[in-house]
């Protein structure tokens, strides 16, 4: 997973040690897409306050990072921003 700026702004992008800021939702962990009624609802990635590489939870750390919400991505692929709070 890559470096979010807004979590870490300038700096060596590169550097191992710097914060990620995204995290999977584990509860998608290890599903087919098959087995999903509307993963276009699912949230698989998102902005998340637990920094760490490869962060994972159930949704609990997901946050607003930027001021129309949180980036998630959806288990079909696509992208967009959530209010906090949201379960998309």
């Amino acid at each position: 997973m890559y470096h979010c700026p807004n979590v870490a702004p300038g700096g060596d992008r590169n550097d191992p040690s710097r914060p990620y800021g995204y995290a999977m939702d584990r509860r998608v962990s290890g599903k087919s897409l098959k087995t999903m009624k509307t993963p276009e609802n699912v949230v698989l990635l998102y902005d998340s306050t637990n920094t760490a590489r490869s962060a994972t939870d159930a949704g609990t750390s997901r946050m607003a990072r930027h001021p129309n919400g949180g980036n998630v991505v959806y288990a079909d692929g696509h992208a967009n921003q959530a209010k906090t709070g949201a379960n998309p």
